[in-house]
């Protein structure tokens, strides 16, 4: 729909309509950026015209039903992701309002959860369950999830969309069902529910993850805490970790369980198990029944495989394999260390640096200067930290006020991805730029992280909003924000700052991280160049 279509629609929208999309307006003004405004009014436009002409008069009316069948009508002409994006939005300003009840955002957090919704409640209304048994109220159940997924958060460090994916999607969509039949949720109404749903999965391992979260919630309501144990015996495996026999599946648990024992970050044993798990797959497909049978040429075999997939993948399995294969010799599951047989050195995958331009460098520059929003001072400070000190996104939304000596000017972080401590003397432009997003733009909230969430509950801002922070400064900047990382080296490079302090200031442990960033020293390079009259061309 083009601009001029769209002032059509604006134009014929209620008086009504019309007041309350430009109220919303002036409130994302004030907390997102222009371009937000540019995105999400458009949507909001054609929302509004959508239940109009439903006959609906005000947002009360705006009900789960209405919002899965607009989800259906966006879907129809293509419109799925952006418009609930947008609508999302509008429909919290309008629950944080108390213009329609709180849970009934959630009915649009995915396109899963839209049709879920829909779904449901035609379910419910064909079958007419009648459910007296008492239980508790949608927003107490909606509460004691919380609960757990804070605790899961907290204590077994599970990431955000291990979270959302296991929990908090079906949470969501039992609380808005519940909430919209206006039935108490107790067990018996989980399990009507479930029975409900069984034909909406499209994958059964969808119905078993459901079950599995909700009887986590129970045993969580009960005690108050879960025992890993606990989690690991409602666990369910997925993808190919289903298929391996017992002998490799009991292996594979035993080796996680040590990796685990190192203190080894989550993402990094989640790539040791997808590297064991594709070596397993290899040795059962090919009839190894263990690793008795397992020989030196065998291991080259897989070598050679795993390589055909790409140079980069055969780096980062052969890396885990080698752990898992010296384990199998330490415990004598194999006669001989057969990570003897993998390759010493890895594929070498060399890698033109992106960096930003100057042009680019001065945007972001002005992008802070011209900052008069909640978010555009959230997104200065941001910015600021990974340009200026390196910082990775995940380090960034990690930062607390305990980090900063203001009276030194230092920063003191540990490394999520190395564990390795960091401490780096902060700019000025850091430091003023934490301190205007702190004085104009952070909600007020008692969270000892620096970094919050633009909207109610405010929570730690997510990673996300550091990939978001540089779309906003520099418009249709594809690459993400470890390119500010890169520049903060090279800049250094280029100043002819010494390799080490390099090194030091970037939080590695070893010089060989360093020596990619001389490919966009270009002066250096130049200096490398032969003149065009010494350079020799044959014919042949």
């Amino acid at each position: 729909m083009n601009q001029s279509n769209r002032n059509i629609l604006y134009l014929q929208l209620p008086q009504y309509w019309k007041d309350l999309v430009m109220d919303y307006r002036k409130d994302v003004k004030t907390r997102r950026s222009r371009r937000a405004i540019t995105e999400q009014i458009p949507h909001i436009v054609s929302f509004s015209g959508y239940v109009a002409n439903r006959g609906i008069e005000r947002a009360e009316g705006i009900t789960g039903t209405v919002i899965s069948e607009y989800h259906d009508f966006a879907e129809t002409v293509g419109d799925t992701y952006t418009s609930i994006y947008s609508v999302r939005f509008f429909l919290q300003y309008l629950a944080d309002k108390g213009m329609i009840p709180k849970h009934r955002p959630f009915a649009l957090t995915a396109p899963i959860q839209a049709k879920a919704i829909g779904y449901a409640i035609r379910a419910f209304n064909k079958a007419d369950i009648q459910n007296d048994i008492p239980g508790t109220s949608p927003d107490v159940f909606w509460a004691n999830s919380a609960l757990l997924i804070s605790f899961l958060a907290d204590i077994y460090q599970y990431d955000r969309t291990a979270l959302r994916n296991n929990f908090i999607a079906y949470f969501q969509m039992f609380y808005v069902f519940c909430a919209e039949t206006s039935i108490p949720c107790n067990e018996i109404t989980e399990q009507e529910w479930l029975n409900l749903m069984s034909d909406f999965w499209k994958y059964n391992q969808q119905s078993h993850s459901a079950v599995r979260a909700f009887h986590l919630l129970h045993v969580f309501e009960s005690k108050g805490f879960l025992t890993l144990s606990e989690i690991k015996t409602h666990n369910i495996d997925r993808g190919f970790i289903t298929r391996l026999d017992a002998y490799y599946h009991n292996i594979l648990n035993e080796y996680i369980s040590c990796r685990k024992m190192e203190q080894i970050t989550e993402s990094t044993i989640q790539n040791q198990k997808n590297a064991v798990v594709s070596f397993f797959r290899y040795l059962q497909t090919n009839g190894f029944k263990n690793m008795l049978e397992v020989g030196f040429a065998d291991i080259k075999q897989y070598c050679i495989w795993i390589a055909q997939e790409s140079a980069d993948g055969r780096n980062s399995y052969s890396s885990a394999l080698r752990g898992l294969l010296q384990f199998l010799f330490e415990n004598r599951y194999t006669i001989h260390d057969l990570s003897k047989a993998l390759p010493v050195q890895s594929n070498q995958v060399r890698k033109i640096v992106d960096v930003l331009s100057e042009e680019e460098v001065r945007m972001i520059y002005e992008y802070r200067e011209r900052a008069c929003t909640p978010l555009e001072y959230r997104d200065s400070a941001i910015l600021m930290l990974g340009l200026l000190m390196g910082f990775r996104r995940i380090d960034i939304v990690n930062l607390k006020e305990s980090d900063i000596d203001w009276k030194n000017r230092t920063i003191s972080i540990t490394q999520q991805k190395t564990y390795r401590p960091l401490v780096l003397p902060m700019p000025v432009s850091v430091g003023n730029s934490i301190y205007l997003y702190k004085k104009y733009g952070r909600p007020n909230s008692n969270s000892d992280f620096i970094f919050l969430s633009m909207f109610a509950p405010y929570e730690r801002a997510h990673v996300s909003a550091c990939g978001i922070a540089m779309e906003h400064a520099i418009p249709g900047r594809s690459r993400g924000f470890h390119i500010l990382r890169r520049t903060f080296a090279s800049r250094l490079l280029s100043a002819g700052t010494d390799a080490t302090k390099i090194k030091d200031s970037l939080g590695h442990s070893t010089m060989n991280t360093i020596h990619r960033y001389l490919s966009v020293d270009e002066e250096s390079l130049k200096a490398c160049c032969l003149p065009l009259e010494r350079t020799v061309i044959c014919r042949g």
